[in-house]
């Protein structure tokens, strides 16, 4: 240990050296709550990269109301996403409308 080093000095280069960071300082360092990353430490541990299927946001649609989207685009493909919105009775935005749409490759045409 050379001279003038503390204890802690020397911890912080044993750690910079390999052994990385304290889940603390991890945490301090890309800002986030140190109870994130202590719950991905353990999800790591588990061997589980991500999380399970229905986490997350809810849906606003169901998936019936999804395909009375899709039908109705499909039917008349030439009215604007505020018509297959009301036609449909889907409950989302137009915005969370077009991405539906987008996603199902179903694309609303423009009228020359």
């Amino acid at each position: 240990m050379e001279k003038g080093k503390g204890k802690k000095e020397k911890g912080k280069t044993e750690r910079e050296k390999g052994k990385g960071y304290s889940i603390s300082q991890a945490a301090r360092r890309i800002g986030i709550p140190v109870s994130a990353v202590h719950r991905w430490v353990q999800l790591s541990r588990e061997g589980i990269e991500h999380c399970p299927p229905g986490s997350g946001r809810r849906r606003v649609s169901t998936p019936e109301q999804n395909a009375a989207l899709a039908a109705e685009a499909v039917r008349n493909p030439y009215q604007p996403a505020s018509a297959i919105k009301t036609n449909s009775h889907f409950p989302g935005f137009s915005r969370t409308l077009l991405q539906h749409l987008k996603d199902a490759e179903l694309f609303t045409c423009i009228a020359a």
